[in-house]
């Protein structure tokens, strides 16, 4: 009896070791996925796929292409973070003089560097971007920039940005370069 109740409880001490090895595995590879899905995506060649899955009221003004020198930046939203797409793109003077009179009609408000914490708390403020597709970790547009935002969808009902989406572009001459930007919360 003694010997029977021993290989039982060596059987049961195996199902329970190996339940726990499965179970660790198992929640190693769903916190790898998961880690991986909130890391902003960067790469050029996902542009075309991941601009068709905004709505195409926030992104109708981005490029239908992406030039091999433009920089990329997609933040899929999480909880209560929002999502965000931008691409940078350099431009001569007469290309961003054609970008310009596309959206000149449109202009909802326009901003003189700054980022989405500045420009949300002006008076009549509309929340905008920051810069991710900015080179260094300073995600604050510089003075040259002309932050023109041409969508502001403001959702909740309410008069704050509670929720909402905005999309735009920041312009700037003296770099011959425009900022398309897209942000949905």
């Amino acid at each position: 009896m003694k010997t029977r109740t021993k290989r039982l409880l060596v059987g049961f001490a195996a199902v329970v070791g190996l339940a726990i090895v499965v179970m660790v595995g198992f929640f190693k590879y769903v916190m790898r996925s998961f880690d991986q899905s909130l890391q902003p995506v960067t790469d050029l060649a996902r542009y075309p796929e991941i601009k068709a899955q905004w709505s195409t009221n926030l992104v109708s003004h981005f490029p239908a292409a992406a030039p091999d020198s433009a920089v990329f930046y997609f933040q899929a939203g999480f909880l209560q973070g929002g999502s965000s797409l931008q691409l940078k793109v350099s431009m001569s003077d007469s290309e961003i003089a054609s970008e310009l009179s596309k959206i000149s009609n449109n202009v909802l408000a326009t901003y003189h560097g700054g980022n989405v914490n500045v420009h949300a708390n002006e008076t009549n403020g509309i929340p905008t971007t920051f810069f991710f597709t900015n080179e260094t970790n300073d995600h604050t547009f510089p003075g040259d920039y002309a932050v023109m935002v041409i969508k502001a969808d403001r959702r909740g009902g309410n008069s704050s940005w509670n929720h909402g989406a905005t999309a735009g572009v920041a312009v700037s001459t003296q770099r011959h370069v425009v900022v398309y930007w897209a942000e949905d919360w």
